[in-house]
């Protein structure tokens, strides 16, 4: 076996290397850059032929003891079949909703600490990723007015308002992403794209993509980041990575609903104005005759 174990390292299974297509899983610790690592202390891995695809298998359990806020070991009765790496949620879709992920057995080692306090029975599900919060809107002092002079009034365009959050609309978007987070490998529909966001007037207001294409305009509804989508209406988003359902057959009225995964803003460029050289002319001296 190669000695270079640090490039056949599987990703996201750091005691685990793949040689020849086949796992094995470390039973002795000796430097961590696994550079002189002896094959003697690998033992071949059955759990697996191919790791990366172990990380995508959804598994569902629940607690076998209840668990307190704090603890980073919980026990579920299937413990074998959640793959060291995988990222869990607990009680989902309750106000106790949290995630993690597992990063040892024995019986389920988590990366960090619980939040909150889990009854017996609590689900344990895993998820393709953790979703990552919406920073909260940090509201800005309010500056006291200085009076100025008046002046004389002249007449200014109205400008344009820009459109409201989500507030007042009427789909449940946050359902609609446990939706998404929770839906089966093989249900899932590759995306990649890039357009323009917009706000759309319909059903109490969201913020959809629109795509400009040879066949005409395509319009895609991003479930899970509509509060960060009303911060760049009128920039272009750059998707690299999302997924649609299969066999949609949402009754929704504006476009495709999509799970965004990897993504960037692409922010709006004011193009300058070269200014238009000053030519200046050539004076022809004059000369005086001699008398």
């Amino acid at each position: 076996m190669s000695e270079d174990f640090v490039s056949l390292r599987v990703p996201g299974r750091p005691q685990f290397i793949k040689y020849n297509g086949v796992c094995y899983e470390k039973t002795t610790s000796t430097s961590s850059s696994g550079i002189d690592v002896d094959t003697a202390e690998y033992t071949e891995y059955t759990g697996c032929l191919n790791c990366e695809d172990s990380l995508n298998q959804p598994v569902s359990g629940v607690l076998t003891v209840a668990a307190s806020s704090g603890d980073t070991e919980i026990q579920v009765s299937n413990v074998s079949e959640y793959t060291v790496g995988v990222h869990v949620v607990i009680d989902p879709g309750t106000d106790i909703e949290e995630f993690n992920t597992v990063i040892d057995h024995g019986s389920l080692i988590l990366e960090t600490p619980l939040q909150h306090n889990h009854q017996l029975n609590a689900p344990v599900n895993t998820v393709p990723v953790i979703p990552t919060p919406n920073p909260a809107a940090t509201l800005s002092p309010t500056p006291s007015p200085t009076a100025t002079p008046t002046a004389t009034p002249t007449n200014s365009p109205t400008p344009t308002p820009t459109p409201s959050a989500t507030a007042e609309s009427t789909i449940d978007f946050n359902q609609l992403t446990q939706d998404f987070e929770t839906l089966p490998i093989e249900e899932r529909v590759e995306e990649t794209f890039t357009g323009d966001i917009v706000f759309v007037n319909l059903e109490g207001g969201f913020y959809g993509v629109e795509v400009n294409t040879i066949q005409g305009v395509e319009q895609y509804v991003p479930v899970n980041i509509q509060d960060e989508l009303a911060q760049h209406v009128g920039e272009k988003i750059d998707v690299q990575v999302a997924y649609s359902k299969l066999n949609n057959t949402s009754i929704f009225m504006w476009g495709e609903l999509v799970y965004l995964m990897t993504y960037e803003y692409i922010p709006q460029v004011t193009p300058t104005t070269t200014p238009t050289a000053t030519v200046t002319p050539t004076i022809t001296p004059t000369t005086t005759p001699t008398t």
